[in-house]
């Protein structure tokens, strides 16, 4: 699970709550820290929610503002005409068996809206890179960010991306402008987007997350729904499969679960919905 570092926001946000441009730093002895974020009601903190999350899982349909606030709200509500707008993340995770330091990414979105009307599509372009010399976040072209007052133009950034793309290889950027190839490359490194689809549906409300395990959870049937529903749309079949393989072999499995054959029935369901290449027999047996 990603924890972040530092959070930039530029030409986001309604009239009354704008983000324009906004710098939060969430670091504790250089490293990334448990943090509280103190605002008034109407301050822009489920704005700022809804932009982070659209980040790290940027399927417009899942909008926290749209699902929270105003089913009619849409990403242009809160750009306007003329700027472009960003955000950025700096973002640590670490990746269990691999690395004992936690690996340090930027991850972010530039927008641009077309035109003023209601219904104003919204150009996107991703990237994310590692920090290397060259290519820092401080060295991101964008107001606010070190003491920058201006901030390239849409197309002028993309421009930059790839310039900096061949100078910069060890930095491994990757941008581009398709959601799909995006929760891809997002998978790739770490970023779990599925479990951040998750994180969004928990705060649709106050007392979103009390209310999923009561509707999700509220007896075995659903809960096993909903423990394979987080497993096979995180396409991680196959991970699921060798830890629930490994508590089998434990013994530690109930009697019920054994003499039922559940969790047998469990593993195959996996292995058929989630694509694994390996056998499933010597799981289940």
């Amino acid at each position: 699970m990603l924890k972040l570092r530092r959070c930039h926001l530029s030409c986001i946000g309604s009239r009354s709550a704008r983000f324009s441009p906004v710098l939060l730093d969430f670091t504790k002895d250089d490293g990334a820290g448990n943090s509280v974020v103190f605002l008034e009601n109407g301050g822009g903190k489920t704005t700022l929610a809804a932009f982070l999350y659209l980040t790290l899982w940027p399927e417009q349909n899942h909008f926290l503002l749209k699902a929270a606030k105003n089913s009619k709200a849409r990403v242009a509500n809160y750009l306007s005409p003329g700027q472009t707008a960003y955000i950025v993340l700096e973002c640590e995770t670490r990746v269990a068996g691999l690395m004992d330091e936690p690996v340090v990414r930027v991850i972010g979105q530039v927008f641009q809206r077309r035109d003023a009307t209601e219904q104003s599509p919204v150009n996107r372009h991703f990237f994310t890179f590692l920090p290397r010399p060259g290519m820092m976040f401080e060295d991101l072209p964008i107001h606010g960010i070190n003491g920058q007052a201006s901030s390239l133009s849409f197309d002028d950034f993309r421009g930059w991306l790839k310039e900096r793309q061949s100078a910069c290889v060890s930095a491994e950027l990757w941008d581009g402008n398709s959601v799909d190839e995006y929760i891809k490359k997002l998978r790739e490194v770490h970023a779990e987007p599925e479990l951040v689809r998750v994180q969004i549906d928990l705060n649709k409300r106050e007392g979103g997350i009390d209310d999923h395990f009561k509707e999700h959870c509220a007896d075995s049937r659903k809960f096993v729904h909903t423990f394979l529903d987080l497993a096979l749309k995180s396409a991680k079949g196959e991970e699921t499969v060798g830890v629930l393989g490994k508590f089998w072999r434990s013994g530690k499995t109930s009697v019920t679960w054994r003499r039922n054959g559940l969790l047998r029935r469990l593993c195959r369901c996996i292995g058929d919905a989630g694509g694994c290449t390996r056998p499933l027999v010597a799981v289940s047996q």
